[in-house]
């Protein structure tokens, strides 16, 4: 990259060397080597620079820092706080400002396949101005957890996240959306084959050629399935969304259940006809939809009235009751045929 800049801009070139070579990016660690807690931050960043065609960067970094406690390099904790990170960028035609404020992480990790993470971003910001169009957009408190569990007779995963708001505008739309929010849980899976199948995925990160591991990951998945699994869908949720200011369209909720029965002649079913697998799954889905959000999605859509067909209405919303029992398909008690 450094020689590609060089070509470009021999300036920008010589003042990202002498960044560096000056410890423009520093790391502090206290380590204690007796019971391995750690602390630390990360000088702060105040840089401003202007390219040869006059663009003008700057970056901050302020008030980061993080703690744990295990080896450096494969911590068994870590915590990490950064207060801001900003970035603009302005040029004679575009001006791009991202901004993020107050992120915190935390992860635990007990092995490599069990573990849990979470983080919370108070709030994130990209914002560009153009010669011919201007685009916001704004999210704000973001929480994502995820975590992975191998202890007991089978694995399991389970991922949250929600945020507050979101909003996206720009000269041609203005959207906001309020209160967002998905819990998925997958539960059942064999930890030999999980554990297996993570192994695979890593080797694929640093391997100098991915195509016989694709494979391989293939292999594993088919394996995974054979010995059965459920995924949960609790919540995928919406609250609101609000259109140019005007439309309130509310929102919607979601909510799944998946299984996956075990079958030990799995992958043979797959090599003769993926359709054999079918009787292997049990599915329920129950879509909750707001009348004017339903409205504005299937405006101009061709398959909206057979949709209509099967639509039940519940107050100011449109329900679809989902089951796929035994190869067969009914929504709202109707067989789909």
């Amino acid at each position: 990259m450094m020689s590609s800049i060089k070509e470009d801009d021999l300036d920008f070139h010589n003042y990202l060397e002498k960044f560096l070579h000056s410890k423009g990016i520093l790391y502090h660690i206290n380590y204690n080597i007796v019971s391995e807690d750690f602390d630390g931050f990360i000088q702060d960043i105040k840089e401003n620079h202007t390219l040869k065609d006059g663009t003008k960067l700057s970056l901050n970094l302020l008030n980061a820092t993080f703690s744990g406690n295990g080896e450096l390099i494969a911590p068994n904790s870590v915590i990490s706080d950064i207060e801001t990170i900003n970035l603009a960028i302005d040029s004679a035609k575009t001006k791009v400002t991202f901004t993020l404020d107050g992120f915190s992480s935390s992860s635990n990790f007990e092995s490599k396949s069990t573990y849990l993470s979470g983080a919370n971003l108070s709030s994130f910001k990209l914002i560009v101005n153009n010669i011919n169009e201007n685009l916001l957009f704004d999210v704000n408190d973001i929480k994502v957890n995820f975590s992975s569990n191998t202890q007991g007779n089978k694995a399991e995963l389970n991922a949250k996240s929600s945020l507050e708001s979101m909003s996206i505008k720009s000269d041609k739309i203005d959207l906001v959306m309020k209160n967002f929010a998905y819990d998925i849980a997958i539960n059942g899976l064999d930890k030999d084959s999980y554990e297996e199948l993570g192994v695979k995925i890593s080797r694929m990160k640093t391997a100098s050629s991915s195509y016989g591991l694709q494979n391989e990951i293939q292999d594993s998945v088919i394996k995974l399935l054979s010995h059965g699994l459920s995924v949960d869908i609790a919540k995928f949720s919406l609250e609101n969304v609000t259109l140019n200011q005007t439309e309130n369209l509310e929102g919607f909720d979601v909510k799944s259940k998946l299984k996956i029965k075990e079958d030990k002649d799995l992958a043979t079913k797959i090599s003769m006809s993926p359709l054999l697998i079918a009787q292997n799954i049990d599915m329920t889905f129950n879509i909750k939809i707001s009348k004017p959000l339903y409205a504005k999605l299937t405006n101009g859509v061709a398959m909206v009235s057979m949709a209509n067909g099967f639509a039940k209405e519940d107050g100011n919303s449109i329900v679809f009751d989902i089951t796929f029992m035994n190869g067969e398909f009914r929504v709202n008690g109707k067989a789909l045929r």
